[in-house]
């Protein structure tokens, strides 16, 4: 359980981030690089499968894979090198067009205010994280960084947030992670943290019920906010 609404911000140590998602709407820029190459190949993308996968850091579906059984005889590409290469340039000029989603700065700005720690806990490697903060300007913001490189297992395994908080030397009950995908609350909860889930337009599809409180957004949102939505939704 977490902690009841008039405790303030006092009981709250440390606040956790998903990236991708969440800092971030990186996620439609996979599969729009995706779509654009099976496109390619005149081939469909099978976008709500790919959709259901996010957040898993041992992605279950090979779209490599999956463009081959697709394709007509004799347009199949040469190699997964040259499918990975070009999804890669695609994907990374797409990604690097992104903003900071609305509310972040605004909520890390509150935290701070609260002295309350802040954290990144990503499925994704070190390179795609750091790359991207630094680009939004929040590199510095974060006093932890945890990503895939980090640790043996991903998401849904709660390996990155076992690390984060072992290096921060907080409590689970005296966090709270921000997370938008089935896989990344399965993480978070595993590891005894209270979530709150972000609806982001990819992985609004995903099951969030397990998380202990849902928003739209982070617009709008401070530590008092998010203190207030568990504080409820634990019957306090």
């Amino acid at each position: 359980m977490m902690r009841s609404r008039n405790e303030g911000a006092n009981s709250l140590k440390l606040l956790v981030f998903d990236f991708d998602g969440v800092i971030a709407d990186t996620e439609p820029c996979y599969i729009q690089s995706w779509q654009q190459i099976y496109e390619s190949y005149h081939a469909e993308f099978p976008k709500d499968r790919y959709i259901k996968a996010i957040g898993c850091s041992d992605m279950p579906f090979d779209p490599y894979r999956d463009l081959l059984d697709r394709c007509i005889v004799g347009v199949r590409p040469r190699s997964r090198s040259s499918v990975v290469g070009l999804y890669k340039k695609y994907y990374s000029n797409l990604a690097d067009r992104q903003p900071i989603m609305p509310g972040v700065q605004h909520l890390i700005s509150s935290a701070k205010r609260d002295r309350v720690s802040l954290a990144v806990a990503s499925g994704a490697p070190f390179s795609w994280v750091g790359h991207h903060l630094q680009r939004l300007g929040l590199m510095g913001a974060f006093d932890h960084i945890v990503c895939l490189d980090d640790v043996t297992q991903g998401k849904p395994h709660p390996a990155v947030y076992n690390r984060v908080l072992s290096i921060a030397d907080i409590r689970a009950d005296s966090a709270i992670a921000i997370e938008d995908s089935t896989n990344g609350i399965a993480a978070a909860k595993d590891a005894g943290v209270t979530c709150i889930a972000v609806q982001s337009s990819t992985t609004g599809v995903h099951d969030v019920s397990t998380a202990d409180a849902v928003i739209p957004s982070l617009e709008g949102a401070t530590v008092e906010h998010l203190l207030s939505l568990v504080g409820e939704d634990n019957g306090a």
